[in-house]
């Protein structure tokens, strides 16, 4: 898990991320760190529908244009989202569909994914 604090400059301005799935470990993120641009699109890869629950630090936060709860809903294959929040770090958690928001995270132990957002103040890389 990233620490909280301020991301790196220069993020990259498609963050793709494969959820992986398995019935013995549930869900997985490749990478599990990862950073974006502000207004940088996290591309969220998977072969099955899951939410993607997202957090900054315990508090579950609204950190993607168009999210409308604590998750974004991702259909099997590629999922866009645009991270408009500048300067955070985003923790994630992924569930099946429907399924009740899972506890705050413990940003003491491995998180399942993170991904650092950068400053509005940066020019995004072409």
């Amino acid at each position: 898990m990233a620490e909280p604090g301020r991301a790196k400059t220069g993020n990259p301005t498609t963050d793709p991320v494969t959820i992986t799935y398995s019935q013995a470990n549930g869900y997985g993120f490749n990478p599990t760190d990862s950073d974006v641009a502000y207004n940088g699109t996290v591309q969220f890869i998977t072969s099955r529908a899951c939410w993607v629950w997202t957090w900054v630090g315990t508090t579950p936060t609204k950190v993607f244009s168009g999210q409308n709860n604590n998750y974004v809903s991702c259909v099997a294959g590629t999922n866009n989202f645009t991270a408009n929040v500048p300067d955070i770090d985003i923790t994630t958690e992924a569930t099946n569909p429907n399924s009740s928001q899972p506890p705050p995270p413990d940003l003491a132990a491995l998180a399942k994914g993170s991904i650092s957002v950068g400053s509005m103040n940066e020019e995004p890389k072409k």
